[in-house]
C-alpha cells in the first residue's frame, strides 16, 4: 500500500506531467487496490479445528473443509520440523500443517502440530522426516 501512495504522490512532488504521471497514479490506484483487496481476503479470517471427529477448516462464511479421522488415508508427521500432512481420499481433501519455523503469510497456531498428532488415527500415523 505505501508503494502505491508514493506512486501516486511523486509525480506531483517531482512535477511529472502527461503521461508519465498517468501511468504513475494508475500503477498507483492499481497497487492500493490490490492491497486492499488482499488484506480483505477472508483467508486471513480462516482458522482450523482440531477434535476427536477429525479436522475442520473454518471460515468467516461457515465450514470450508472437513476431513473426519475416518477419512484420513495418511498423516505423515515430521517430528524434527513439527509439519504434518493430513491425507484425505482426495487432493483437495488433505491438509498440510506447516512448521511454525518457516515464514507463511498467515498466523500458525503453535499448538496445531500437537493437536494433530494427539487425535491422529496411530494406524494411519507414519513419522517422517521429509514429506514422499
Amino acid at each position: 500500500m505505501v508503494f502505491g501512495a508514493a506512486l501516486c504522490a511523486l509525480p506531483f512532488l517531482y512535477g511529472v506531467r502527461g503521461t508519465g504521471r498517468t501511468v504513475d497514479l494508475v500503477a498507483g490506484i492499481g497497487v492500493i487496490a490490490t492491497a486492499a483487496a488482499y488484506l480483505a481476503s477472508p483467508t486471513w479470517r480462516s482458522y482450523v479445528v482440531v477434535d476427536a471427529q477429525g479436522l475442520r477448516v473454518m471460515g468467516p462464511r461457515g465450514e470450508r473443509m472437513r476431513l473426519d479421522w475416518s477419512d484420513v488415508v495418511e498423516v505423515n508427521a515430521d517430528e524434527e520440523e513439527r509439519a504434518a500432512l493430513v491425507r484425505g481420499p482426495a487432493g483437495k481433501q488433505s491438509f498440510l500443517a506447516p512448521s511454525p519455523a518457516h515464514p507463511a503469510p498467515y498466523r500458525i497456531d503453535q499448538g496445531l502440530y500437537a493437536e494433530i498428532m494427539k487425535h491422529a488415527p496411530e494406524g494411519k500415523l507414519r513419522r517422517s522426516r521429509v514429506f514422499k
